[in-house]
């Protein structure tokens, strides 16, 4: 039997993104929140990498953060890493990648599809690892706006949702 750590524990890769401070990774998030997507081809296992926490208050977690945020292949005998995609570095909205993501084929291409609630849908190809295409599913609005001291309406909210939420301190 094997594991993989979405968020990477003491000398393995990645843990260095979250900081000096190794007391950042103990509740770091990276929750596995849906099922896994299989291909049977490669023999991969795609694994979507919950969000870092804490959620919003993330001086505690400098850096990207691996593997949160992310399409994660791992090798489906050992669960080695075989590559990732982080689609959000760094995530202080709670924006997880954390939909199933089907695996299927365009124009004979290999591909994989990544959705989460950052309201956008991501194609890879699953040879290359690349990004074939990113469209959003729906409204976004200030979604890419740092936290700051002045309410302003996002959307999508922090439920993923079309309503949206007010970003910033109240006083």
């Amino acid at each position: 039997m094997w594991k993989f750590n979405i968020v990477p524990t003491d000398g393995e890769p990645g843990a260095n993104t979250w900081g000096p401070d190794p007391n950042a990774r103990k509740h770091a998030g990276g929750a596995l929140w849906t099922p896994l997507s299989y291909d049977t081809e490669r023999d991969l296992l795609y694994v979507p990498g919950g969000n870092p926490a804490p959620d919003f208050y993330d001086d505690a977690r400098p850096g990207s953060n691996l593997y949160t945020n992310s399409i994660i292949a791992l090798n489906g005998k050992t669960g080695r890493l075989v590559w990732y995609n982080q689609f959000i570095p760094h995530d202080v909205d709670d924006y997880d990648v954390i939909h199933v993501n089907p695996i299927f084929k365009i124009n004979s291409r290999p591909a994989i599809a990544a959705t989460g609630k950052d309201g956008v849908l991501r194609v890879l190809d699953r040879d290359s690892h690349k990004i074939l295409y990113s469209v959003p599913f729906t409204t976004r609005l200030n979604a890419e706006a740092p936290l700051s001291s002045t309410a302003i309406h996002v959307c999508p909210g922090i439920l993923g949702e079309m309503s949206g939420k007010q970003r910033g301190l109240q006083s």
